[in-house]
Protein backbone atom coordinates (compact mmCIF):
# COMPACT_ATOMS: atom_id res chain seq x y z
CA UNK A 1 0.00 0.00 0.00
CA UNK A 2 1.42 3.45 -0.71
CA UNK A 3 0.59 5.01 2.73
CA UNK A 4 2.90 4.02 5.92
CA UNK A 5 2.45 5.67 9.01
CA UNK A 6 3.93 4.78 12.28
CA UNK A 7 1.06 3.83 15.06
CA UNK A 8 0.01 5.00 18.63
CA UNK A 9 -2.39 4.38 20.87
CA UNK A 10 -4.27 7.12 20.30
CA UNK A 11 -4.52 7.34 17.06
CA UNK A 12 -5.64 4.43 14.31
CA UNK A 13 -2.79 3.18 12.15
CA UNK A 14 -3.43 4.84 8.92
CA UNK A 15 -2.19 1.72 6.70
CA UNK A 16 -4.43 -0.07 8.22
CA UNK A 17 -7.58 1.90 7.64
CA UNK A 18 -6.61 1.62 3.89
CA UNK A 19 -5.85 -1.82 3.42
CA UNK A 20 -9.04 -2.69 5.65
CA UNK A 21 -10.77 0.30 3.18
CA UNK A 22 -9.58 -1.56 -0.11
CA UNK A 23 -10.44 -5.50 0.90
CA UNK A 24 -13.95 -4.10 2.45
CA UNK A 25 -15.09 -2.30 -0.89
CA UNK A 26 -13.26 -4.95 -3.30
CA UNK A 27 -15.39 -7.72 -2.27
CA UNK A 28 -18.95 -5.68 -1.68
CA UNK A 29 -18.66 -3.49 -4.24
CA UNK A 30 -18.94 -4.20 -8.05
CA UNK A 31 -16.66 -2.37 -10.27
CA UNK A 32 -14.80 -0.68 -7.72
CA UNK A 33 -11.50 0.88 -8.79
CA UNK A 34 -8.73 3.02 -7.25
CA UNK A 35 -9.20 6.77 -8.35
CA UNK A 36 -6.44 8.82 -6.52
CA UNK A 37 -4.99 9.37 -3.28
CA UNK A 38 -2.45 11.88 -1.95
CA UNK A 39 -0.73 11.64 1.37
CA UNK A 40 0.03 15.09 2.97
CA UNK A 41 1.35 16.24 6.26
CA UNK A 42 -1.23 15.86 8.18
CA UNK A 43 -4.27 14.27 5.79
CA UNK A 44 -4.14 11.30 3.93
CA UNK A 45 -6.73 10.70 1.05
CA UNK A 46 -8.02 7.77 -0.75
CA UNK A 47 -10.73 8.06 -3.50
CA UNK A 48 -12.52 4.89 -4.82
CA UNK A 49 -15.18 4.45 -7.91
CA UNK A 50 -17.93 2.20 -7.11
CA UNK A 51 -19.33 2.28 -11.00
CA UNK A 52 -20.92 -1.16 -10.78
CA UNK A 53 -23.37 0.10 -8.38
CA UNK A 54 -26.09 1.33 -10.42
CA UNK A 55 -28.83 0.46 -7.69
CA UNK A 56 -27.14 3.15 -5.72
CA UNK A 57 -27.79 6.21 -7.74
CA UNK A 58 -31.76 4.78 -9.20
CA UNK A 59 -33.95 6.80 -6.49
CA UNK A 60 -31.86 9.96 -7.61
CA UNK A 61 -32.18 9.18 -11.19
CA UNK A 62 -36.13 8.99 -10.82
CA UNK A 63 -36.35 12.10 -8.95
CA UNK A 64 -34.29 13.89 -11.71
CA UNK A 65 -36.64 12.08 -14.18
CA UNK A 66 -40.00 13.41 -11.82
CA UNK A 67 -38.39 17.18 -12.26
CA UNK A 68 -38.22 17.03 -15.94
CA UNK A 69 -34.29 17.28 -15.74
CA UNK A 70 -31.91 14.58 -17.72
CA UNK A 71 -29.39 12.67 -15.40
CA UNK A 72 -25.93 13.51 -16.83
CA UNK A 73 -23.49 10.77 -16.66
CA UNK A 74 -22.53 10.16 -12.96
CA UNK A 75 -20.72 7.61 -10.87
CA UNK A 76 -20.58 7.12 -7.43
CA UNK A 77 -17.78 7.28 -5.63
CA UNK A 78 -16.68 7.25 -1.86
CA UNK A 79 -13.88 9.12 -0.45
CA UNK A 80 -12.19 7.89 2.86
CA UNK A 81 -9.92 10.43 4.51
CA UNK A 82 -7.47 10.16 7.61
CA UNK A 83 -4.42 11.58 9.69
CA UNK A 84 -1.81 10.76 12.02
CA UNK A 85 -3.02 13.25 14.36
CA UNK A 86 -5.26 13.25 17.34
CA UNK A 87 -7.16 16.07 16.22
CA UNK A 88 -8.48 14.08 13.19
CA UNK A 89 -10.23 10.87 12.13
CA UNK A 90 -11.13 8.37 9.70
CA UNK A 91 -13.78 9.60 7.83
CA UNK A 92 -15.87 8.20 4.85
CA UNK A 93 -17.40 10.71 2.35
CA UNK A 94 -20.59 9.27 -0.01
CA UNK A 95 -20.15 11.34 -3.08
CA UNK A 96 -20.26 11.52 -7.05
CA UNK A 97 -18.76 12.68 -9.94
CA UNK A 98 -21.01 13.95 -12.91
CA UNK A 99 -20.68 15.93 -16.21
CA UNK A 100 -17.85 15.27 -18.25
CA UNK A 101 -15.68 17.44 -16.42
CA UNK A 102 -16.24 14.88 -14.01
CA UNK A 103 -16.96 17.66 -11.17
CA UNK A 104 -16.94 16.23 -7.62
CA UNK A 105 -20.20 16.62 -5.60
CA UNK A 106 -20.03 15.69 -1.80
CA UNK A 107 -23.52 13.90 -0.58
CA UNK A 108 -22.91 15.46 3.23
CA UNK A 109 -24.00 13.21 5.82
CA UNK A 110 -20.60 11.14 6.11
CA UNK A 111 -19.36 8.70 8.57
CA UNK A 112 -16.95 9.86 10.74
CA UNK A 113 -14.92 7.88 13.49
CA UNK A 114 -12.43 10.20 16.05
CA UNK A 115 -9.06 9.45 16.84
CA UNK A 116 -9.36 8.35 20.72
CA UNK A 117 -7.79 6.52 23.13
CA UNK A 118 -8.80 2.84 22.97
CA UNK A 119 -10.12 3.51 19.50
CA UNK A 120 -9.86 -0.20 17.36
CA UNK A 121 -9.76 -0.68 13.44
CA UNK A 122 -12.64 -3.02 13.79
CA UNK A 123 -14.84 0.15 14.74
CA UNK A 124 -14.08 1.39 11.46
CA UNK A 125 -14.90 -2.01 10.11
CA UNK A 126 -17.99 -1.47 11.20
CA UNK A 127 -18.58 2.18 9.63
CA UNK A 128 -17.63 0.55 6.63
CA UNK A 129 -20.45 -1.76 6.70
CA UNK A 130 -22.73 1.09 7.06
CA UNK A 131 -22.14 2.94 3.64
CA UNK A 132 -24.45 0.93 1.24
CA UNK A 133 -27.14 2.54 3.55
CA UNK A 134 -25.33 6.21 4.42
CA UNK A 135 -25.01 6.32 0.39
CA UNK A 136 -28.68 6.18 -0.66
CA UNK A 137 -29.74 8.32 2.66
CA UNK A 138 -26.87 10.60 1.41
CA UNK A 139 -28.40 11.23 -2.03
CA UNK A 140 -31.67 11.84 -0.41
CA UNK A 141 -30.07 15.22 0.60
CA UNK A 142 -29.57 16.07 -3.17
CA UNK A 143 -32.65 14.85 -4.41
CA UNK A 144 -34.45 17.11 -1.64
CA UNK A 145 -33.06 20.36 -3.76
CA UNK A 146 -35.18 19.38 -6.93
CA UNK A 147 -37.62 20.92 -4.67
CA UNK A 148 -36.93 23.92 -3.68
CA UNK A 149 -37.60 26.41 -6.35
CA UNK A 150 -35.11 29.98 -6.32
CA UNK A 151 -36.60 32.79 -7.78
CA UNK A 152 -33.49 34.67 -8.14
CA UNK A 153 -30.53 32.02 -8.12
CA UNK A 154 -27.94 34.54 -7.91
CA UNK A 155 -29.03 36.59 -5.12
CA UNK A 156 -29.52 33.01 -2.99
CA UNK A 157 -25.93 31.30 -4.26
CA UNK A 158 -24.51 34.38 -3.12
CA UNK A 159 -26.17 34.08 0.22
CA UNK A 160 -25.72 30.50 0.85
CA UNK A 161 -21.56 30.80 0.17
CA UNK A 162 -21.67 33.80 2.49
CA UNK A 163 -22.72 31.84 5.19
CA UNK A 164 -20.85 28.55 4.25
CA UNK A 165 -17.48 31.60 4.53
CA UNK A 166 -16.12 30.76 0.54
CA UNK A 167 -13.39 33.06 -0.26
CA UNK A 168 -15.22 36.31 -2.22
CA UNK A 169 -12.48 35.63 -5.31
CA UNK A 170 -14.20 31.84 -5.96
CA UNK A 171 -17.36 33.13 -4.71
CA UNK A 172 -17.59 35.28 -7.91
CA UNK A 173 -15.90 33.13 -10.04
CA UNK A 174 -19.03 30.52 -9.29
CA UNK A 175 -21.45 32.72 -9.67
CA UNK A 176 -19.93 34.11 -13.52
CA UNK A 177 -19.47 30.53 -14.08
CA UNK A 178 -23.48 30.08 -13.05
CA UNK A 179 -24.68 32.86 -15.08
CA UNK A 180 -22.98 31.63 -18.17
CA UNK A 181 -24.24 28.42 -18.18
CA UNK A 182 -28.03 28.66 -16.92
CA UNK A 183 -28.53 32.37 -16.95
CA UNK A 184 -30.51 34.26 -14.35
CA UNK A 185 -33.58 32.64 -14.72
CA UNK A 186 -35.63 31.00 -11.38
CA UNK A 187 -33.98 27.51 -10.77
CA UNK A 188 -33.92 25.02 -8.30
CA UNK A 189 -31.42 24.93 -5.08
CA UNK A 190 -30.08 21.74 -7.03
CA UNK A 191 -28.97 23.46 -9.95
CA UNK A 192 -27.56 26.32 -7.83
CA UNK A 193 -25.33 23.40 -5.08
CA UNK A 194 -24.19 21.72 -8.28
CA UNK A 195 -23.18 26.12 -9.35
CA UNK A 196 -20.97 25.86 -5.87
CA UNK A 197 -19.54 22.76 -6.57
CA UNK A 198 -17.52 23.97 -9.33
CA UNK A 199 -15.09 25.56 -6.66
CA UNK A 200 -13.69 21.79 -6.10
CA UNK A 201 -12.69 21.98 -10.10
CA UNK A 202 -11.43 25.40 -9.89
CA UNK A 203 -9.14 24.39 -7.28
CA UNK A 204 -8.31 21.74 -8.85
CA UNK A 205 -7.52 23.28 -12.15
CA UNK A 206 -5.07 25.42 -10.12
CA UNK A 207 -2.73 22.29 -8.69
CA UNK A 208 -3.86 23.20 -5.22
CA UNK A 209 -3.18 20.74 -2.49
CA UNK A 210 -5.33 17.69 -1.70
CA UNK A 211 -5.80 18.49 2.15
CA UNK A 212 -7.03 21.67 0.69
CA UNK A 213 -9.39 20.76 -1.80
CA UNK A 214 -10.79 17.81 0.59
CA UNK A 215 -11.78 20.70 2.96
CA UNK A 216 -13.24 23.03 1.01
CA UNK A 217 -15.27 19.58 -0.21
CA UNK A 218 -16.80 19.99 3.52
CA UNK A 219 -17.36 23.17 3.38
CA UNK A 220 -19.45 23.20 0.11
CA UNK A 221 -21.20 19.83 1.71
CA UNK A 222 -22.77 22.01 4.28
CA UNK A 223 -24.88 23.74 1.93
CA UNK A 224 -27.02 20.64 1.75
CA UNK A 225 -28.50 21.45 5.32
CA UNK A 226 -28.61 25.97 5.75
CA UNK A 227 -32.22 26.81 5.47
CA UNK A 228 -32.35 27.69 1.81
CA UNK A 229 -35.08 30.25 2.27
CA UNK A 230 -33.90 31.58 5.68
CA UNK A 231 -36.99 32.63 6.84
CA UNK A 232 -39.07 31.64 10.41
CA UNK A 233 -41.98 30.02 9.36
CA UNK A 234 -44.11 30.12 5.97
CA UNK A 235 -47.83 30.53 6.33
CA UNK A 236 -50.80 28.38 4.26
CA UNK A 237 -53.88 30.41 3.39
CA UNK A 238 -57.16 28.77 2.62
CA UNK A 239 -57.05 30.19 -0.96
CA UNK A 240 -54.05 27.93 -1.52
CA UNK A 241 -51.54 31.20 -1.57
CA UNK A 242 -48.29 31.20 1.03
CA UNK A 243 -47.27 33.82 3.24
CA UNK A 244 -43.80 34.34 5.20
CA UNK A 245 -44.06 35.14 8.88
CA UNK A 246 -40.81 36.70 10.33
CA UNK A 247 -40.67 36.92 13.88
CA UNK A 248 -38.71 39.75 15.70
CA UNK A 249 -38.21 41.46 19.20
CA UNK A 250 -37.03 44.45 20.81
CA UNK A 251 -37.02 46.27 24.07
CA UNK A 252 -39.67 47.92 25.58
CA UNK A 253 -38.13 51.64 25.00
CA UNK A 254 -37.49 50.86 21.02
CA UNK A 255 -41.02 49.85 20.27
CA UNK A 256 -41.75 53.21 18.60
CA UNK A 257 -39.85 52.21 15.96
CA UNK A 258 -42.80 50.32 15.05
CA UNK A 259 -45.24 53.33 15.82
CA UNK A 260 -48.57 54.33 13.46
CA UNK A 261 -47.94 50.90 11.82
CA UNK A 262 -44.71 51.35 11.16
CA UNK A 263 -41.90 48.45 10.28
CA UNK A 264 -38.36 49.52 10.71
CA UNK A 265 -36.64 49.79 7.64
CA UNK A 266 -34.23 47.45 7.40
CA UNK A 267 -36.96 44.68 8.48
CA UNK A 268 -38.65 46.06 5.34
CA UNK A 269 -36.45 45.64 3.09
CA UNK A 270 -35.17 42.44 4.60
CA UNK A 271 -38.97 41.07 4.11
CA UNK A 272 -39.37 42.31 0.46
CA UNK A 273 -35.77 40.39 -0.10
CA UNK A 274 -37.09 37.60 0.72
CA UNK A 275 -40.34 37.67 -1.20
CA UNK A 276 -38.57 38.17 -4.02
CA UNK A 277 -36.58 35.39 -3.47
CA UNK A 278 -39.16 32.99 -2.92
CA UNK A 279 -41.51 34.96 -5.31
CA UNK A 280 -43.99 35.37 -2.63
CA UNK A 281 -46.81 38.15 -2.14
CA UNK A 282 -47.14 38.54 1.48
CA UNK A 283 -45.02 39.40 4.68
CA UNK A 284 -45.99 39.78 8.26
CA UNK A 285 -43.66 40.65 11.24
CA UNK A 286 -44.39 39.82 14.61
CA UNK A 287 -42.72 41.53 17.43
CA UNK A 288 -42.49 41.15 20.91
CA UNK A 289 -41.70 44.19 22.99
CA UNK A 290 -42.21 43.14 26.45
CA UNK A 291 -42.56 40.08 28.31
CA UNK A 292 -46.28 39.02 27.99
CA UNK A 293 -48.71 38.33 25.08
CA UNK A 294 -50.66 41.22 25.08
CA UNK A 295 -46.77 42.95 24.42
CA UNK A 296 -46.13 42.39 20.49
CA UNK A 297 -46.51 44.00 17.22
CA UNK A 298 -48.26 42.31 13.61
CA UNK A 299 -47.65 44.30 10.47
CA UNK A 300 -48.53 43.19 7.28
CA UNK A 301 -46.40 43.99 3.97
CA UNK A 302 -47.29 43.30 0.57
CA UNK A 303 -44.96 42.95 -2.11
CA UNK A 304 -43.99 45.81 -4.43
CA UNK A 305 -42.57 45.45 -7.62
CA UNK A 306 -41.30 48.55 -8.34
CA UNK A 307 -39.37 48.71 -5.03
CA UNK A 308 -38.18 45.32 -5.17
CA UNK A 309 -36.60 46.22 -8.56
CA UNK A 310 -34.80 49.02 -7.26
CA UNK A 311 -33.70 46.66 -4.19
CA UNK A 312 -32.43 44.31 -6.49
CA UNK A 313 -30.53 46.89 -8.77
CA UNK A 314 -28.35 48.34 -5.59
CA UNK A 315 -28.02 44.57 -4.38
CA UNK A 316 -26.36 43.84 -8.04
CA UNK A 317 -24.66 47.07 -7.25
CA UNK A 318 -23.17 46.42 -4.10
CA UNK A 319 -21.94 42.84 -5.24
CA UNK A 320 -20.08 44.07 -8.47
CA UNK A 321 -19.00 47.34 -7.10
CA UNK A 322 -17.84 46.14 -3.93
CA UNK A 323 -17.80 42.22 -3.21
CA UNK A 324 -16.52 41.97 -6.85
CA UNK A 325 -14.15 44.10 -6.73
CA UNK A 326 -13.15 43.82 -3.20
CA UNK A 327 -13.74 47.11 -2.30
CA UNK A 328 -15.26 48.01 1.12
CA UNK A 329 -18.48 50.73 1.17
CA UNK A 330 -18.37 53.58 2.96
CA UNK A 331 -19.48 53.26 6.14
CA UNK A 332 -22.56 55.82 6.64
CA UNK A 333 -24.21 54.71 9.86
CA UNK A 334 -24.36 56.25 13.54
CA UNK A 335 -20.78 56.35 14.98
CA UNK A 336 -22.05 53.45 17.21
CA UNK A 337 -22.22 51.32 15.08
CA UNK A 338 -19.25 51.97 12.77
CA UNK A 339 -17.33 51.42 16.14
CA UNK A 340 -18.99 47.34 16.29
CA UNK A 341 -18.19 46.97 13.04
CA UNK A 342 -14.72 47.98 13.55
CA UNK A 343 -14.19 45.77 16.44
CA UNK A 344 -16.35 43.09 15.03
CA UNK A 345 -13.93 42.88 11.76
CA UNK A 346 -10.73 44.09 13.32
CA UNK A 347 -10.98 42.90 17.08
CA UNK A 348 -10.40 45.43 20.08
CA UNK A 349 -7.83 48.57 19.62
CA UNK A 350 -4.35 47.20 21.14
CA UNK A 351 -3.36 49.84 24.01
CA UNK A 352 0.27 48.60 23.38
CA UNK A 353 0.25 49.75 19.82
CA UNK A 354 2.52 53.07 19.49
CA UNK A 355 1.04 56.09 19.39
CA UNK A 356 -0.24 57.27 15.73
CA UNK A 357 0.85 60.53 14.95
CA UNK A 358 -2.12 62.32 12.92
CA UNK A 359 -1.68 65.34 10.27
CA UNK A 360 -2.49 68.55 11.01
CA UNK A 361 -5.64 68.53 8.65
CA UNK A 362 -7.56 66.57 11.75
CA UNK A 363 -6.40 69.25 14.44
CA UNK A 364 -10.03 71.15 14.02
CA UNK A 365 -12.03 67.97 13.93
CA UNK A 366 -9.99 66.47 17.22
CA UNK A 367 -10.90 69.85 19.02
CA UNK A 368 -14.21 69.89 18.02
CA UNK A 369 -14.55 66.30 19.56
CA UNK A 370 -12.86 67.05 22.75
CA UNK A 371 -15.29 70.33 23.41
CA UNK A 372 -18.26 68.34 22.81
CA UNK A 373 -16.92 65.49 25.30
CA UNK A 374 -16.59 67.95 28.23
CA UNK A 375 -20.09 69.04 27.51
CA UNK A 376 -21.20 65.87 27.53
CA UNK A 377 -19.17 65.37 30.76
CA UNK A 378 -21.33 68.80 32.19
Amino acid sequence: MFFSCQRTDAVLDMEQVFLHSVDYLTKNFKGCSYLAGFYEHDMASALWELSGEDGLLDAYKKELALHGKTAEEMKPIVRITTSDTGSGGANIYPMLVSGSENITINLGSPLRLGHRNGTRIAEFDAHLKLLYGKYQLAIGNLARLLGIEVVNPINCMKGVMDKLGIPRKYEAEAVDLFVAQYGEDPCTAHEIYFGISEILYMLACEGEEGSRITRMEETVARALSVNWTDVDFFIDFPDGSKGILECKTTNYNCQNKWANDSTPVNYEYQGRHYMAVMNINKMYFACLYGNNENEFFIRYMERDLDIEEDLIAEEEFFWTENVGKGVEPPYTEKPDLVLESIRKHCGPADKDADAVKLDRKYLASIEKYMALKEQKLD
